[in-house]
């Protein structure tokens, strides 16, 4: 019988910096496009499109339900495919085609549709949000599913998560920088204090000032998220050289080795669950405070045009600077711990937001009106960079070996997020108080955008918590029960554990076994489960 690490060991090693870098951009295009998407999605359809509260959550629905319900999919097909381009490449160029044809015109005007229902509109941009959240998904997929196939080390797999996610942050700062100087410079009310005064799209504020003309100036921004994103794709495809997997059998009988975990017994394992549940309610915390973050800056915090860029702005820089020590956080503290931390700051910003407004010193209001949403963004930026490198390291860690199934494990993960994410979207825009009054925003804004800020990521980090709570007590009852001298592996009892590798298992040093229910650990972990 073959190892089940012998077509691993090209991969077992440290990767060259060349090799991490060119995988780093490969996800560049999709960041650039979903910073525009969670940012800028519900603006541009409120104030320049003018279209009601309730149907840009529509909308904005319609992208996550084709994304959630496209990535299990696309993970399941991506590990099937037997392609000589790569099984994971092939869906990633298939992905960056489709992104590259329906992105722009999200953000483009429609043709000719003056006066048309609002059906219309919806039939419109519905159909190019489908197809571009199928690329999407395809692309994010095929990209993550890489990480295990291209090393089997922990801290590389962090290692490459947190490149990964310093390339997403600093695509998220290229898009902020763009829309803060083309909102300060086209179109300013600085410029033209009288031009927009009439505007039927502008809300109660007198800051807000983004309004119809404005339309050629996100068209201009989706057009160049795709052209430099189109060029670190094709560096990623060039440089990136995909470890083929041999198909392990038996070097007598030929039968394939036992060794592959099937999609369908990855629903056997309750860890699956908890890492799912982490990984959705991270999501949620991220993409809830992006979305909802340029409306509160312009309608809570009363701050001009600019400021939706900057507050974006802030949260990246403080995220990337976080992306540095995340691996050494992870390595020392282990990853429990370091999601714990994440989640502090989190709850730091969110209390931040929820008193901001309790100061009435006139001393004092200038400062607080300026500093404190600021301050915030920090908080967020540095809570949701350690929150998501860590969520998506438990996930690599739990497909360890099992790169067979891994992008269906991806895709699973990915699947409760979108759905996750979408509900909750549009749940908040169908609850917005100003639809009653046939408005976009109306003087209810500030105290509800407000309480979005605040149980928006609230409620996901204490379900994030909980969870994370029951799968330490798992893993701790599971190191337990392999420590114990004579203690027999428990894969003799649970068909998923059921393996004929001859790899010892960590805990229990019994031959020929590989306990999956042992969630892969550092061994910082390991010493404080005990």
């Amino acid at each position: 019988m073959l190892s089940s690490n012998n077509d691993r060991d090209a991969v077992s090693h440290q990767l060259p910096v060349w090799r991490r870098f060119t995988y780093g951009v490969g996800h560049v295009l999709n960041d650039l496009c979903a910073s525009m998407w969670f940012s800028y999605l519900l603006v541009y359809y409120h104030f320049v499109i003018s279209l009601p509260n309730t149907i840009a959550g529509v909308l904005l629905l319609i992208g996550q339900l084709v994304d959630a319900f496209s990535t299990p999919v696309i993970g399941y097909l991506c590990d099937k495919t037997n392609c000589v381009y790569g099984r994971r490449k092939i869906w990633h160029l298939t992905g960056t085609i489709c992104v590259i044809v329906s992105f722009p015109f999200i953000y483009h005007v429609c043709f000719k549709c003056e006066d048309v229902p609002v059906a219309y509109l919806v039939l419109y941009y519905g159909c190019f949000i489908a197809l571009f959240q199928f690329g999407w998904a395809c692309t994010q997929i095929s990209h993550l599913a890489l990480i295990p196939d291209l090393t089997s080390d922990r801290n590389e797999q962090v290692g490459l998560n947190s490149i990964r996610y310093g390339f997403t942050v600093l695509a998220n700062l290229a898009v902020s920088v763009s829309m803060w100087q083309l909102l300060d410079h086209v179109n300013s009310p600085n410029a033209h204090s009288s031009s927009d005064t009439d505007t039927p799209s502008n809300t109660t504020s007198g800051n807000t000032k983004i309004n119809a003309k404005d339309k050629d100036l996100f068209w201009l921004v989706s057009v160049g998220t795709i052209g430099v994103g189109l060029i670190f794709s094709v560096i990623f495809h060039v440089g990136t050289k995909e470890p083929v997997m041999k198909k392990r059998a038996d070097s007598s009988t030929g039968k394939k080795d036992d060794t592959v975990i099937y999609w369908h017994m990855w629903f056997k394992n309750p860890q699956f669950y908890l890492v799912a549940v982490i990984y959705m309610c991270t999501r949620l915390m991220v993409n809830v405070t992006q979305v909802y973050t340029p409306l509160y800056m312009l309608e809570v915090v009363d701050l001009d045009r600019s400021s939706v860029a900057k507050a974006t702005l802030i949260i990246f820089i403080s995220g990337f600077l976080a992306s540095f020590a995340v691996k050494y956080i992870n390595k020392y503290l282990g990853r429990y711990i370091t999601y714990f931390i994440g989640l502090c700051f989190l709850w730091s910003a969110v209390v931040w937001f929820q008193f901001q407004d309790e100061t009435k010193h006139p001393t004092h209001k200038h400062i607080f009106h300026n500093l404190v949403p600021y301050g915030a963004d920090i908080l967020l930026g540095f809570g949701g960079s350690i929150l998501l490198v860590t969520s998506l390291s438990m996930t690599a860690d739990l497909i360890g070996p099992h790169v067979g199934s891994g992008a269906f494990v991806y895709g699973a993960m990915s699947f409760t997020d979108k759905l996750a994410n979408g509900i909750e979207i549009q749940i908040i825009q169908m609850c917005h108080p100003c639809n009653k009054h046939g408005q976009v925003c109306c003087s209810a804004c500030h105290t509800y955008y407000r309480q979005v800020m605040v149980y928006g990521p609230g409620g996901p980090s204490i379900a994030a918590f909980v969870a994370l709570v029951i799968l330490v007590i798992i893993v701790r009852r599971n190191t337990k029960l392999h420590s114990r001298a004579g203690k027999k592996c428990a894969e003799e009892t649970d068909p998923l554990l059921r393996t004929t590798s001859p790899d010892s298992c960590s805990s229990c040093q019994q031959k020929k076994s590989r306990c999956l229910c042992d969630f892969p650990i550092n061994e910082t972990e390991t010493k404080t489960s005990t």
